[in-house]
């Protein structure tokens, strides 16, 4: 093995280590992104829940006071029918 040849095998050796070193890095980093991913993901599902506990309340409410408008607009209606003179 010449001397030229030793320099080059050499040099693709040192190349070969950082490159796996650099790959090591790249995927620590793309582990410790995919834990913090995960954990946005669980911290959104708890804030969507959040919202539609927060939210089934006020649609309940609504639905309520929606059908006591209609009771009450029906009641109108129903006495108004009994005022109206049977033969007009």
């Amino acid at each position: 093995m010449t001397q030229m040849d030793q320099f080059t095998l050499n040099l693709l050796t040192a190349c070969m280590l950082q490159q796996q070193q650099t790959l090591k890095k790249m995927e620590e980093s793309a582990h410790s992104i995919t834990k913090r991913l995960a954990s946005i993901e669980e911290m959104l599902e708890w804030i969507e829940h959040r919202q539609r506990i927060a939210a089934q309340p006020a649609n309940q409410l609504r639905s309520r006071n929606e059908k006591q408008i209609t009771r009450a607009s029906n009641r109108q209606k129903s006495a108004a029918r009994k005022r109206r003179p049977a033969n007009a």
